[in-house]
């Protein structure tokens, strides 16, 4: 038999893993790269950044698994959690969601605008009000907080805004 015959019986096509199939993510780079301070990267960027190099290798999914295993297994469980001492609805946090989507329909031009969404959430119960804005002038930041109190019936002690 020639020896591409043997290697065929050895090794059938249909069994050979392509090799960037088997290319491991260097999961100890994700994890640095994310516990770096001040880092904007996250998990999907750098799954995105993999995929590139990797088309066929882990989907989203199968590498985020695999990163859970390799954080609990190296660094213990990810699950980190603080006691924090809140008395029942002393208090409800205030802000902005960050992203503008692109979905109030203009009716004089039929372009999609951007809107801004008003958030508040009561401490204890994580309760939530949101609406969407056009902008986030103090109108609007005054109106979402009078009809978020509305919504829950009631008045903290305090109001707290996220003024980072």
């Amino acid at each position: 038999m020639s020896p591409e015959k043997v290697e065929r019986l050895f090794y059938p096509p249909e069994n050979v893993i392509p090799k960037d199939v088997a290319f491991m993510p260097d999961y100890q780079a994700v994890y640095d790269c994310l516990s770096k301070p001040g880092s904007k990267a996250n998990l999907f960027y750098l799954w995105l950044k993999y995929n590139k190099k990797c088309p066929s290798g882990y989907q989203y999914t199968q590498y985020c698994h695999h990163f859970k295993k390799f954080v609990e297994k190296n660094y213990g469980s990810e699950a980190v959690s603080m006691v924090v001492e809140r008395i029942p609805g002393e208090k409800v946090y205030i802000d902005w969601v960050g992203d503008q989507p692109k979905i109030l329909m203009d009716s004089q031009n039929s372009e999609l605008k951007k809107v801004h969404f008003f958030v508040t959430t009561v401490g204890v119960s994580n309760l939530i009000y949101s609406e969407a804005f056009e902008d986030e002038k103090l109108p609007n930041f005054i109106a979402g907080t009078a009809h978020a109190l509305e919504y829950y019936g009631a008045t903290p002690k305090y109001l707290i805004p996220d003024n980072r």
